[in-house]
């Protein structure tokens, strides 16, 4: 889940904005979690059962396209967020 990871932070680096008229796609990335059994047998893996994981799952394509295009500077440092 690299990929997931990467846009958590883009946001937290405010590389990538959401204009606020978003509700659904804003409201789906702050309720993302990761599923706790998977984590426990340590895998990174989304908790699909709030729905919340098909924006950040449909943003995975473009930001790791972007991401190549630009050689990795779209990779923000882990310290900052």
């Amino acid at each position: 889940m690299e990929d997931i990871r990467l846009i958590q932070g883009l946001f937290h680096t405010n590389k990538i904005i959401l204009n606020q008229e978003c509700e659904e796609s804003i409201n789906s990335l702050q309720n993302y979690i990761w599923d706790k059994r998977a984590s426990d047998k340590g895998l990174d893996k989304p908790d699909k059962s709030n729905g919340c994981d098909h924006i950040p799952d449909s943003m995975r394509a473009p930001v790791r396209y972007l991401n190549n295009r630009l050689n990795g500077c779209m990779i923000p440092d882990p310290d900052t967020f």
